[in-house]
């Protein structure tokens, strides 16, 4: 796929990008082509509902799997927050209604570095923004989290006091 001369920064009149259209209509050989060509996978451009965002943050929004597959092999920062404060994995976990799509994306998040121990601009923890949508398989997810994180914690103290 040829790219001519592209102006990856040209917008619509709804301020989306080459790069968000192609994630919006789940593109991902022009996503590939895109990035692959200089497009910013931390640019802040896509929006949904009026909230900037970056690529991943847009594809976590539209429950778009394949898509936040393909962004994760950038490597993006998976806790860049949005224009109102939040990480992808908050816009996913304050999703109102939310699908089994979403559940491989949070796990996908958090397989690549997403902190499950953010909290919202308004103080909120994960826990509490899936408790308010009654997500029990995201509940799960979050305590199997919190017990490998605790997990590492043990094994480092352990670790720790051998060298002492």
């Amino acid at each position: 796929m040829s790219l001519g001369i592209v102006d990856f920064d040209q917008t619509t009149k709804y301020g989306d990008t080459a790069l968000d259209l192609a994630i919006k209509n789940n593109k991902l050989e022009s996503i590939e082509a895109l990035l692959s060509g200089g497009a910013k996978i931390e640019k802040f451009d896509g929006t949904v509902l009026g909230v900037s965002s970056t690529p991943l943050i847009l594809a976590v929004n539209l429950s778009k799997l394949e898509v936040v597959k393909l962004l994760l092999k950038y490597k993006p920062d998976v806790n860049i927050l949005d224009s109102l404060g939040y990480t992808p994995l908050q816009n996913l976990f304050s999703k109102p209604r939310y699908n089994k799509v979403d559940l491989e994306i949070a796990k996908l998040l958090v397989e690549h570095g997403a902190n499950i121990d953010v909290i919202t601009p308004d103080g909120k923890k994960l826990e509490d923004l899936v408790r308010k949508g009654k997500k029990p398989e995201l509940i799960d997810l979050l305590k199997e989290c919190y017990a490998k994180n605790e997990e590492k914690q043990k094994n480092n103290i352990t670790v720790s006091k051998s060298f002492v």
